[in-house]
């Protein structure tokens, strides 16, 4: 089923060519009307485009992507990097934010780039739910200041906004937006004073009110690093609005980047995400029932510079005379160690078992990666546990010996695959 979309089209030269642009990507997708006004439009601006996608929302009484022809007045190259951002989130991913407001009572618009203090959809494109419509018909009128429809708007309407990327300040929207389109791997994505290392965890909805206590703990003994919370937009569906207030301080704080992803692969989240992501940094594992006692990453870190194409680890697992598994709390991952086989060899069955340390400890072996021992003492931790905690899962761990197996089939199924795939690549 096709949903409703409006497009606010300026009709100059320019416009009028984005409106084709954009149309282009959006008629496969949506019912779209569009709203066309003569330049300069130094009035109104996009009250008109507004005032229809909310008057479509209530006769239809559903929820509508609203967008416009960013650039048709004011060209520069910010402009087209926009509209590429919103062709992939609004194409691709339209029924995660569809999805986020139709479900809420209250009033809600959602986009990629959000400011859930300011009530801010940056840019100015998002998904309305009925209920914001109403709000926004309330306050909606002709303003001097072109910027109150993106930055004041939803405000005054009390529309909550709702987004995976969450930056108050207009000029980090923009720094992520540009690294979103072009995928900027290179040292510009650790802040300034922080060394070349990602620590990486993730959580999950019976947890999610005590992660802080472990993220409180490595930023009290594991500074100065990057930390990324990957979560699941399955678990958590309205993203930011089912989060805690700390988790999302620190993230406004700049202390933890939330990493949102499609689907739930569980526990394999925690690092998996993380590497495919940032590709040219090592990755070290926190558990989000740990409570980390000293700088573990620094003791990880420089063992890995001594051998960079090893996994390194507190608690080497040699349960086994042919597998060695790393510790799930502790443990450094080269730079994009598992390549693409870490997500694309993940199965289902895998998933479920709940070992995603037997399962790297599988692909490991199988790439010819080492996982060594980073201290002396094999049963010496840099953490305790949090006092209560609950489980990992709702469901049961597999059988250890049976998932190894799982794993090594299902690597090589996935080879096999790949080469079927390859050979008949162009046929």
């Amino acid at each position: 089923m096709k949903r409703k979309c409006v497009l606010g089209v300026l009709k100059t030269e320019e416009g009028l060519r984005i409106k084709e642009e954009m149309l282009a990507w959006l008629e496969p997708f949506y019912d779209v009307e569009t709203v066309e006004v003569d330049p300069p439009n130094d009035v109104e601006f996009e009250l008109p485009f507004i005032k229809r996608a909310c008057e479509v929302a209530l006769e239809s009484n559903e929820s509508v992507l609203y967008l416009h022809t960013k650039g048709a007045a004011m060209p520069n190259r910010a402009q087209p990097i926009v509209r590429e951002m919103w062709r992939r989130v609004f194409t691709n991913e339209r029924d995660t934010y569809f999805k986020v407001v139709d479900e809420r009572k209250e009033a809600a618009a959602s986009a990629l780039f959000v400011a859930p203090e300011r009530k801010i959809c940056w840019y100015n494109g998002f998904v309305l739910n009925v209920k914001a419509a109403e709000n926004i018909l309330k306050v909606l009128k002709i303003h001097e200041d072109r910027y109150w429809f993106e930055q004041k708007m939803l405000s005054e309407a009390n529309v909550d906004v709702i987004g995976p990327l969450m930056y108050e300040e207009g000029n980090q929207a923009w720094q992520m937006t540009e690294r979103y389109i072009f995928g900027l791997q290179d040292e510009s994505v650790v802040p300034e004073g922080k060394l070349p290392v990602i620590v990486s965890l993730t959580s999950w909805k019976k947890r999610i009110n005590t992660v802080g206590k472990t993220i409180e703990s490595i930023l009290d003994h594991c500074n100065p690093y990057k930390i990324v919370l990957t979560l699941s937009g399955e678990e958590f569906p309205n993203m930011a609005n089912d989060l805690p207030f700390d988790l999302l301080q620190y993230a406004r704080d700049g202390k933890v980047e939330i990493q949102w992803v499609h689907g739930n692969v569980r526990s394999f989240k925690k690092v998996l995400y993380t590497l495919q992501r940032y590709k040219n940094f090592p990755v070290v594992s926190a558990d989000d029932d740990c409570l980390y006692k000293e700088d573990y990453v620094k003791v990880l870190y420089e063992k890995w510079l001594r051998d960079k194409k090893a996994i390194w680890t507190y608690k080497r697992d040699t349960g086994t005379k042919v597998f060695f598994f790393g510790h799930g709390p502790a443990c450094l991952y080269p730079p994009n160690c598992f390549g693409e086989y870490g997500l694309l060899a993940l199965n289902p069955q895998i998933v479920d078992s709940n070992h995603d340390d037997i399962y790297y400890g599988v692909l490991a072996k199988m790439m010819n990666i080492h996982v060594k021992q980073a201290v002396e003492d094999p049963q010496r931790v840099p953490y305790i546990f949090h006092d209560e905690i609950e489980g990992l899962s709702e469901g049961s761990e597999m059988d250890g010996v049976q998932c190894i197996n799982l794993c090594v089939k299902s690597y090589f199924d996935f080879i096999t695959r790949s080469r079927i795939d390859q050979l008949f690549k162009g046929v």
